[in-house]
């Protein structure tokens, strides 16, 4: 696991990787508003904090979530401040998410696969094409339609030094796609998905490698991505391409 500081800087850089619509300051939480689309964009990232009222900031956290007809949302990191956050949160209703999410990462000369696949051919571009925005589409079935469109409001706000959109494809069809965004020589692995009926057969694994090599013509040391613990063939993949759990986060909600 990181230390605080590299886990303070790594979410800050995650945080304008995939950057919300508002934001509002609260004595050094940062509170994030994108209309509903994806957690992430819309909760409390209590990265430090200098209050000296903890329950009247979460009731104006609260009151300020309710103006953007949103419930609020706070993301704990393993340093979330302050440390009584969590059980202040439990005693006045909220409770922790089922799921925590690891965010994994390592040095990108440490990646294990070499891959020699001909099945599959890469594709890439600077901007989000409509054949990738359709590709979401029809991929990501697991959210609405509306946190889907949001999830592209997100992507054209990202305003970082590089991004690259990646497509990968058999034949005509793209079976997977993934985002980068490098910043400050941090590769964030933003969004990676790919077709149920093509997973282990090496496409997720060509498309981080492909993304990797991009990233060392850009003079990029790092590379993270965020992964559902549960999610356990996603995990020992990771494992497996050498990623080591950086730091880790749930979400709470009443």
């Amino acid at each position: 696991m990181l230390k605080r500081e590299e886990v303070i800087k790594v979410q800050e850089i995650a945080n304008n990787a995939w950057p919300a619509k508002e934001v509002f300051f609260l004595n050094g939480w940062i509170i994030r508003f994108s209309d509903g689309a994806t957690s992430r964009a819309n909760s409390v990232l209590p990265l430090d904090y200098r209050g000296n009222d903890l329950e009247s900031d979460i009731l104006k956290v609260e009151e300020t979530y309710r103006s953007h007809d949103l419930n609020p949302i706070f993301m704990l990191h393993d340093y979330y401040c302050p440390s009584d956050l969590h059980s202040k949160l439990l005693s006045i209703g909220y409770q922790p998410t089922e799921y925590t999410v690891d965010i994994m990462g390592l040095d990108i000369e440490n990646f294990l696969k070499k891959v020699n696949q001909t099945e599959f051919k890469i594709e890439s571009s600077l901007e989000r094409t409509k054949e990738w925005s359709e590709a979401l589409f029809r991929l990501d079935t697991k959210r609405t339609e509306n946190v889907r469109r949001g999830i592209f409001h997100i992507m054209d706000r990202i305003v970082v030094p590089q991004k690259r959109y990646f497509s990968i494809k058999v034949g005509k069809q793209i079976i997977g796609i993934l985002l980068g965004i490098l910043d400050r020589g941090y590769l964030g692995i933003m969004y990676l998905i790919v077709d149920p009926e093509f997973r282990r057969r090496g496409a997720a694994t060509m498309l981080l490698a492909n993304t990797i090599e991009w990233t060392k013509q850009r003079n990029g040391r790092y590379m993270y991505l965020q992964v559902v613990r549960e999610n356990q063939g996603a995990v020992q993949l990771y494992k497996q391409l050498n990623f080591k759990n950086w730091f880790s986060y749930y979400y709470m909600m009443k």
